[in-house]
């Protein structure tokens, strides 16, 4: 499926809401022209408002995980965590300044 046919991309902000044919809405991630996935669930079919709020979500981490490489990242057992390494969330968290919150046993991609 063509997302945005000749858009050009942002790297900095790789995840962009996007209004479907059928008036609902999607994050998609413009580095691989498809829908954005949050654990096994793609992210569509969403309120034009959370779409907005869930691709600045998504583009925060990206951005946080660009910073923290030099930085010692460890999951909640003390292992360190690499680039490229996914995360289970093991209690809901909820995202400052917005409605989102990121609910337990959600498979956060690295």
């Amino acid at each position: 499926m063509q997302w945005l046919a000749g858009y050009r991309a942002d790297m900095s902000q790789p995840y962009k809401p996007f209004q479907e044919p059928d008036g609902t809405w999607a994050v998609i991630d413009i580095r691989t022209n498809q829908a954005a996935e949050m654990g096994s669930r793609n992210v569509v079919g969403m309120n034009q408002l959370d779409a907005e709020e869930f691709a600045d979500l998504l583009n925060k981490l990206v951005a946080l995980m660009a910073g923290s490489k030099n930085m010692n990242v460890k999951d909640s057992n003390g292992t360190p965590l690499s680039e490229g390494i996914s995360v289970t969330l093991i209690k809901d968290l909820k995202v400052k300044g917005t409605s989102v919150t990121l609910k337990r046993g959600t498979l956060v991609p690295g």
